[in-house]
């Protein structure tokens, strides 16, 4: 009998290569430095942004890049208006609908424009485009936590969890709920600049373990888990504190 069964380690030749480059790419990627004067506007900066992706329909994966970039040029220069700090980020997320390659969702420059109160023309978007370009010197496809997603969700259920002691019998529902946590806490992580300091890679793996630990589902991190991501319990605790941490703050919000 034919065993059509694929086993991790001949998935690994399906998924390895990419993952390689991009755990690559983001160890080589600047450090985030967090000393814009500017960063107390970030918040309100990274809410602006997700509310215009939303308009415009673009994918979580060109909102994460935009606000990337935005975070990389925010550590580079200096925007002592209000305007120019908007103008930049909103180019940045144009610039990451250009690099994500789907020029169905790319949108129009007088699109972005009629978000302003006529504070500027369709030249001042363009310039500030290239400016943003040569700023980064052309490196503008980092890595950001959304590019981890589809390889480390696709084993986020092992055949041995538990889900509140129980064997779980749905492991594709499962999948589903740990999908919109993990989405929920890596939100949380875009929000907040402290995530910045850890490697995409790093708040992914822990944007699953704390929904997990959400959800009941034992042990926190599994066999499959580790193997895909290479990291153990231990190297994304700290990370998966803090997204605890704040999921419990934002709950007691709500309350």
């Amino acid at each position: 009998m034919i065993n059509n069964e694929v086993t991790l380690e001949e998935d690994s030749y399906i998924v390895d290569d990419t993952h390689k480059v991009l755990r690559e790419k983001e160890r080589s990627t600047p450090k985030f430095q967090g000393n814009s004067p500017q960063l107390c506007f970030r918040r309100y900066l990274v809410d602006w942004l997700a509310l215009i992706g939303e308009k415009l329909h673009l994918t979580h994966g060109m909102v994460h890049l935009g606000v990337a970039l935005m975070d990389s040029v925010m550590d580079k220069m200096d925007f002592p208006k209000q305007n120019q700090l908007n103008l930049m980020a909103i180019c940045c997320l144009y610039v990451a609908t250009k690099v994500d390659e789907r020029d169905d969702l790319i949108p129009r420059v007088q699109t972005l424009k009629s978000i302003f109160t006529n504070d500027f023309e369709v030249e001042d978007f363009l310039e500030m485009e290239l400016n943003i370009m040569s700023l980064l010197e052309w490196r503008l496809l980092l890595p950001t936590p959304v590019h981890f997603i589809g390889f480390y969700l696709e084993y986020s259920i092992d055949e041995n969890d538990k889900h509140s002691g129980e064997t779980i019998t749905h492991p594709q529902k499962a999948k589903m709920y740990l999908r919109k946590y993990t989405m929920y806490f890596l939100e949380v992580a875009l929000q907040n600049h402290e995530f910045n300091h850890y490697l995409p890679s790093i708040v992914t793996s822990s944007a699953i373990a704390a929904s997990r630990l959400c959800l009941k589902i034992t042990p926190t991190w599994c066999h499959s888990l580790e193997w895909i991501t290479k990291y153990d319990s231990q190297q994304i605790e700290e990370c998966v504190d803090k997204m605890i941490r704040l999921y419990q703050e934002d709950d007691d919000r709500s309350k």
